[in-house]
């Protein structure tokens, strides 16, 4: 039985051995764990296993027809399975009763299963990072493949043009987000009551860098109130406006929220939303002229959030 190490012993060891694609029958999804784990082997590729490609991973969300998709999460999904990793990410919603609660990851070389394990572990964060204990065992490969098959031929692909109606897309109503705990980020300085020189969202304005580069500015009391994931987990927000951001804290005291992809993703869509050119050097009238001067966060779950910059 495994219970130390999931992600290293299920989530990479089998790649490192030569599997090329991955067959995942999970209760819950999140896009955030997706995309960490695909950058980790992409990483590893880059530096041990020079000249290998990104595995294919298919993935069936096996609780969808029951509990929905937060919409954040699907967006993310739609996303990556779109334009992100083309070709090597795809998400898949159970859309035929009964709801599957069941966890299998099936790894293949050549289309031939070599390992497969069973457990207790959704492909989230929480599960794989040692949030909480999960206990997952090797089981019999063309078994575990042939149940994946099954369940996905009742599922459909994320970005089908039916998936709204037949899974509940939940979390974009701010009016139902009321009993949610959420934050202010201000990209003001209290002290001087302007934008920072070159922090926060002017944190790009410097010889050399991208000009849109910025992050989202956390105060240390919710820095350390546990709001946000642990530094250097992945996280999934979306925007009012519908965009997905796969986003991580980082900084010394946890006082920054990045954009994964790049730290430029963010400060270009604060200008865009508040109608700064790009690259433009942000400041205090910019945001009075747009009518706000701060985000609201809300907290759907773990991994999960709502950013609220409309006006």
């Amino acid at each position: 039985m495994i219970i130390e190490d999931l992600e290293e012993r299920i989530l990479i060891d089998p790649f490192r051995q030569g599997a090329d694609k991955l067959k995942i029958l999970s209760g819950y999804a999140s896009a955030s764990m997706a995309r960490r784990h695909l950058q980790e082997i992409d990483q590893i590729i880059a530096t041990e296993l020079k000249g290998r490609n990104l595995p294919t991973i298919d993935v069936v969300y096996g609780m969808a027809i029951k509990d929905g998709v937060p919409l954040a999460q699907h967006k993310a999904f739609v996303e990556m399975s779109t334009n992100l990793y083309l070709g090597n990410f795809k998400c898949h919603y159970l859309v035929v009763p009964p709801p599957v609660h069941a966890k299998l990851y099936i790894w293949l070389k050549d289309d031939v299963p070599i390992s497969a394990f069973i457990g207790s572990a959704n492909y989230t964060q929480t599960a794989f990072l040692g949030a909480q204990i999960e206990a997952m065992d090797q089981c019999n490969e063309k078994q575990a493949l042939d149940a994946f098959s099954h369940y996905l031929g009742q599922a459909l692909e994320c970005e089908h043009d039916d998936v709204d109606a037949s899974v509940v897309l939940h979390g974009s109503d701010t009016k139902a987000m009321d009993h949610l705990d959420s934050v202010s980020l201000s990209f003001i300085v209290k002290n001087t009551g302007e934008t920072p020189r070159r922090s926060g969202i002017n944190w790009g304005q410097r010889l050399g860098r991208d000009h849109n580069q910025a992050y989202l500015r956390v105060s240390s009391d919710i820095a350390g109130s546990g709001f946000f994931p642990q530094r250097g987990e992945y996280f999934t927000v979306l925007t009012d406006d519908d965009l997905p951001m796969i986003c991580v804290v980082a900084q010394d005291r946890d006082k920054a929220i990045h954009t994964v992809e790049s730290n430029a993703l963010i400060g270009a869509y604060i200008r865009k939303r508040i109608g700064v050119a790009d690259g433009e050097y942000v400041t205090r009238a910019h945001f009075d002229a747009y009518g706000r001067t701060d985000v609201t966060v809300y907290k759907i779950d773990d991994e999960t959030f709502y950013l609220d910059f409309s006006v």
